[in-house]
């Protein structure tokens, strides 16, 4: 959209009609050029291109200036950013890691399936259960499977396994996080990609 400026005051849409100096009102101002001269209308410049992370754009005597923030400021505008990523990241590696696919099924993988793995498989040794016989196994409420005390072993180092992928994920990406240079480069690396299944 065209901008305008109206005797250098700071550019806006073009109003519908205006009044000049002398008080006459001008109508159809977009397509009547005569009107938007007599009422001090001139077509702006297009703004620069600027950084916004390190730079305020701001209209100065009729003209665009482009002002580099202080150097604390962009610190301190890193840093927050910075700071809101890592958070991110943490919510993202904690989603990730409550669930896994085992054994062709996508199965909890949170604190609590990981005691109750532990749990089956001290109880089935020391009661002397058959590690091979089958055991009802809820998923989710109202979801279940039937898993082998050998297979709910299995099961819980796969948890183990995939609890060990999300933090070790989570660790590169930190890492890549807190060594960006800038807010731009901050927001160019890619949280969502990478994670274990």
């Amino acid at each position: 959209m065209t901008l305008f400026s109206k005797r250098g005051a700071e550019p806006q849409a073009l109003p519908l009609s205006d009044s000049d100096e002398l008080g006459n009102l001008w109508s159809d101002l977009a397509n009547n050029e005569a009107g938007r001269a007599a009422c001090g209308w001139v077509e702006a410049p297009d703004a620069p291109a600027f950084d916004q992370d390190a730079t305020l754009l701001a209209w100065t005597d009729g003209a665009w200036l482009v002002t580099p923030f202080p150097a604390e400021e962009i610190t301190a505008r890193l840093e927050a950013a910075r700071a809101a990523r890592l958070a991110e990241l943490a919510a993202l590696r904690w989603d990730r890691q409550q669930w896994l696919t085992f054994d062709d099924t996508v199965m909890p993988a949170d604190d609590t399936t990981v005691g109750r793995c532990t749990a089956a498989e001290a109880y089935a040794r020391n009661k002397g259960i058959d590690l091979d016989a089958p055991r009802n196994w809820k998923i989710a409420d109202g979801v279940w499977t039937t898993l082998t005390t050998t297979a709910i072993i299995a099961y819980g180092i796969a948890i183990g396994d995939h609890m060990q992928g999300c933090f070790d994920r989570e660790k590169a990406l930190s890492d890549q996080l807190i060594a960006a240079p800038d807010i731009a480069s901050l927001r160019a690396i890619d949280i969502t990609a990478g994670w274990p299944a």
